[in-house]
């Protein structure tokens, strides 16, 4: 709960919010009994009677009390109130340096002038064997005197109570309650230390980093190791140096920026010895002396000069011994051979496994850690794969590792953060320096970066130079079937999986059979031959059973649910599922267990029943929430869209989408990312923002194109054919249409792209051109059973009917569409039912479920539909003589119509208008808004367009109207 003005907190009067930190909210408040003003820090009710927690809170009031100095803030006091915790201390007024720095750099004198007093505090801290550990700028203020204040010892500690074994434990502050959790790096990421983020001891020199970048920052204006993500700045502070300062900022002198790279040094131990050195360096600085080194005498100069002549012949020899590169135990190197093979086949379990053996054998082996990041990364744990590469790079700083080591050691960083393109040239090269026994994988491993970035052309001339090279590697062959597919070349697909099949099982690996005959049964799956995929999955669970391989097993079994669910068999389908989602839980796969919980959700969603499916969606969110499988938590997330999006529930599924957009959009999944846009654009589209749902759409469809997933590209044109149609822009949604229609497979998919374009012609007057698409429907479902095509064809043939003012038949071909249980089309057919009802009745009461269709609409906000509803119904209405009663209805439409420019339905809906008990200026004023409308849509539409799309029998009455 937070406290409000006028509160009060023990014998602080609360005047003010200030702002929030890591350890809770602070306000500025009156002290009654001394009548001084005070910043009062309390600790949220909910976490306050966590034991860590208050421990946080009373070391920083105990240390910071401790440290009397003008450039350390003051505690005044700690104490409780209520259930509440508080430390009240010296208000500060002034700005913190985070504030300064978003103004751009400070100038070089203010900026050396604000360092040298923070070095006193700290040096006075450190002087009292106390470390910071958090530093950065907003933790540091500025008063409106100039005078530098040090807040927040939160996360200090006395030097010496640090044990190892916390210091080995990296630890990230939680940004939402400030609280540590296992596993994560304790202090702020973009200005930690070397040694923090590594997770070893921090002593003072760590601070004296922290200061450097910190100085860098109110110098440049940047933070000088940030990237994108933590873990990619955590390996930058790891492994580079930043750009020096005074390329960034010329005016930065040649001592400062001495002074800075001291304090930035990787090893600690060159850094300043004291810190009340490094204070004394820029306090020289700030008083404008120049910074010298201490010159020697002649007889310093000889002692130096004889020991250093004795050092070097000893260092001569450990130099040999530690220039040699660090060779793993021979156990760790053939387990990390085994999960590289692993990897290599895509058995990412196995991989994950024989990694951890590795890491086990010799936790020194930095390329065996960098490896089950990796595989952790492929099975979507996210978490430990950040873990894992910081143990990487921890220990290849340990070690002398080869510089072809070192550059496998870099890509692979780069390829669990997904920085793909830097990642590129690395593989390449790699592949050009390794032996020649090495060349295939290393091909390999560059053909698997290609298919990540979606260049498939790329990653299958990888494999084939694999192949070149090594005829009989199953790997590639492998690898190569996983592409074919992608190319829609089925058959080369299914023949490369035979033949990696007896490749691999001459090799005794029956993991890699499994894997391939795993890939073969999805691609028949896929392929709508579940028929065929199923004996395969029976074959992969045998053999993934003779080596008790559980994640593979669970696996097939929730590709056989898919398979079940495709052949009909629902509650098959949900039965396997469900047996899947068992066997990942009481394995601990929470991965597996929430694909075998979407997978169970969609076998319910593709049969129209939204209640159990979206139970599912959200059971399988909570468990990749819970297992921090962010992968699966996105994809949970879209399935969630796509229901709501379905049930017309625009704004919850906006929030689904936004989730799983953000995911994706950060972690490269181009395929997904499509997808999500593919399901915003539809949203966006319900929602009425027809200009930005077709931004997002046209922006994607270059990148869909680009994917050469045929069902993917086309799922996205549909929806973008849609928002162009109800936006009013017919000619340009035909043309999306005749571009999508060669897309579309022979047979059954041919058809749904036909019924597409047969609504645009018609629309558009081309009646002779809509009449040919459908009677090749027609002649189509001759040979198919697809009801829902049937149905869909039906309204079509109801709407031509009603335009055509043939009103029984357009009834009973809505009756005969509004049966599929799919909303948008039941609701579409009641409403072309109700409308020729209006036309064929001429009765009040016969508008009325009509009206109530528009209440639906209203009440879901789709707030599109409800307008073009309104409309239509007023135009029935008016061709049926009751022209008083959908005047009210035809106005209320105009304002959507108006905002987004939508002439073709302007034009009809004022001529509605017209046509009811008006003054004769109002009726004259309607025609002529009618008439303007008609000119801006000339404008809009290709030439003659618009005349062609007049000569339709129901527009073609609707501007004899406008002309009378």
């Amino acid at each position: 709960m937070k406290l409000v003005p006028g509160s009060r907190i023990d014998i602080y009067e609360v005047l003010a919010p200030i702002g929030k930190g890591g350890m809770g909210e602070v306000y500025r408040a009156r002290d009654t009994q001394l009548g001084r003003d005070a910043a009062i820090k309390v600790l949220p009710e909910h976490i306050s009677s966590q034991s860590e927690a208050l421990a946080r809170l009373e070391n920083e009031a105990r240390l910071a009390s401790s440290l009397n100095h003008p450039n350390i803030v003051t505690i005044y006091a700690i104490g409780w109130e209520g259930p509440r915790r508080y430390i009240a201390m010296e208000f500060i007024e002034g700005s913190t340096l985070q504030d300064l720095i978003e103004t751009g750099p400070l100038p070089v004198d203010q900026a050396v002038h604000i360092a040298a007093q923070l070095a006193d505090g700290l040096a006075k801290a450190h002087e009292a064997g106390i470390i910071h550990r958090d530093l950065k700028p907003k933790n540091v203020m500025l008063t409106k005197d100039g005078i530098v204040k040090i807040l927040d010892f939160g996360l200090s500690k006395l030097t010496p109570s640090i044990p190892d074994s916390e210091a080995r434990t990296p630890t990230f502050v939680d940004a939402a309650d400030g609280i540590t959790k296992p596993g994560t790096i304790l202090g702020t990421v973009e200005y930690m230390s070397p040694e923090q983020a590594v997770g070893r001891p921090a002593d003072f020199r760590s601070d004296q980093f922290s200061m450097g970048s910190l100085m860098y920052a109110i110098l440049t204006g940047k933070k000088p190791f940030h990237r994108d993500s933590a873990v990619q700045t955590l390996s930058c502070i790891i492994e580079r140096d930043p750009q020096p300062v005074s390329q960034v900022n010329p005016l930065v002198p040649q001592p400062l920026e001495a002074v800075i790279r001291r304090c930035m040094r990787k090893d600690p131990g060159g850094r300043y010895p004291s810190t009340g050195e490094l204070a004394r360096e820029l306090h020289a600085l700030d008083a404008g002396k120049e910074v010298r080194i201490p010159r020697w005498t002649r007889r310093e100069w000889i002692r130096a000069s004889l020991i250093l002549c004795a050092l070097l012949g000893a260092a001569l020899m450990l130099w040999v011994l530690a220039s040699r590169p660090y060779k793993p135990v021979p156990e760790a190197l053939e387990w990390y051979q085994k999960g590289m093979a692993a990897m290599h086949s895509m058995t990412f379990e196995a991989a994950r496994k024989a990694f951890e053996q590795s890491v086990t054998a010799d936790p020194k082996f930095a390329l065996a850690h960098a490896g089950l990041a990796r595989a952790y990364d492929e099975l979507d744990y996210s978490e430990k794969a950040k873990e894992s590469m910081l143990h990487a790079l921890a220990a290849a700083r340990e070690t002398r590792i080869s510089n072809l080591d070192e550059s496998r050691l870099r890509a692979l960083n780069l390829m669990v953060t997904r920085d793909y393109d830097q990642a590129f040239p690395l593989l390449r090269q790699i592949e050009r320096e390794v032996d020649d026994g090495e060349k295939p994988a290393a091909a390999l491993e560059l053909g698997w970066l290609a298919q990540q970035r979606e260049d498939t052309e790329g990653a299958a001339e990888a494999y084939e130079r694999a192949l070149q090279m090594n005829p009989r590697y199953a790997a590639a062959r492998f690898r190569l079937g996983y592409i074919q597919q992608r190319r829609g070349e089925d058959d080369l697909a299914l023949k490369s999986f035979d033949e990696a099949e007896s490749l691999y099982v001459a090799a005794s690996d029956l993991e890699g059979v499994t894997e391939t005959l795993y890939q073969r049964a999805n691609l028949l799956n896929r392929r709508s031959r579940a028929a065929e995929a199923i004996p395969v999955i029976d074959k992969a669970i045998a053999v993934a059973q003779t080596v008790g391989s559980r994640y593979q097993i669970i696996r097939l079994e929730i590709l056989k649910a898919s398979a079940a669910r495709k052949l009909g068999q629902g509650e098959r389908s949900s039965e396997l599922a469900q047996q899947a989602i068992d066997a990942a839980v009481a394995e601990k796969m929470d991965n597996l267990a929430t694909s075998a919980m979407i997978a169970l959700g969609n076998s319910f969603f593709v049969r129209r029943d939204y209640e159990p499916a979206e139970k599912h969606f959200r059971s399988a969110l909570d468990i990749a929430r819970r297992g921090k499988v962010r992968r699966y938590e996105a994809q949970a997330s879209l399935s969630l869209a796509s229901l709501c999006e379905q049930e017309n529930r625009p704004e919850e599924a906006r929030q689904f989408v936004k989730a799983a957009l953000s995911f994706y959009s950060q972690a490269g999944y181009r395929r997904e990312l499509v997808q999500s846009k593919t399901v915003l654009g539809g949203i966006l589209d319900q929602q009425g923002e027809f200009e930005q749902g077709t931004k997002v759409l046209r922006q994607a469809l270059p990148d869909a194109v680009k994917l050469g997933d045929r069902a993917t590209e086309l799922q996205l044109r549909e929806r973008l054919i849609d928002i162009l149609q109800d936006q009013g822009a017919w000619p340009e949604a035909l043309r999306e249409c005749e571009q999508a229609a060669p897309r579309y497979a022979p047979g059954q998919d041919h058809a749904w792209g036909l019924l597409h374009c047969s609504g645009l012609y018609w629309k558009l007057g081309r009646r002779q051109d809509a009449g040919r698409c459908l009677s090749t429907v027609e002649e189509l479902l001759k040979t198919t059973r697809d009801t829902e095509l049937l149905s869909s064809l039906r309204l079509r043939q109801a709407e031509i009917a009603y335009s055509e003012g043939n009103f029984e038949k357009a009834k009973t071909y809505a009756r005969m569409a509004g049966t599929t249980g799919a909303e948008d089309q039941d609701r579409d057919a009641e409403l072309i039912h109700a409308l020729a009802l209006i036309r064929t009745s001429r009765h009040d009461r016969d508008v009325q479920p009509a009206v109530r269709i528009v209440q639906k609409l209203d009440k879901a906000k789709l707030i599109g539909k409800a307008a073009f509803a309104r409309l239509a119904i007023a135009e029935a209405i008016a061709g049926a003589g009751m022209h008083d009663i959908g005047q009210n209805l035809a106005l209320e439409a105009f304002p959507f119509f108006e905002q987004r420019e939508i002439w073709e339905s302007l034009w009809r809906g004022n001529i509605a208008v017209a046509r009811a008990p008006l003054s004769p200026a109002d009726v004259e004023s309607h025609k002529e808004s009618a008439r303007s409308a008609l000119v801006q849509l000339r404008k809009a539409w290709p030439a003659g367009s618009v005349d062609v799309y007049l000569t339709r029998p129901d527009i073609k009455l609707i501007y004899r109207n406008l002309e009378h």
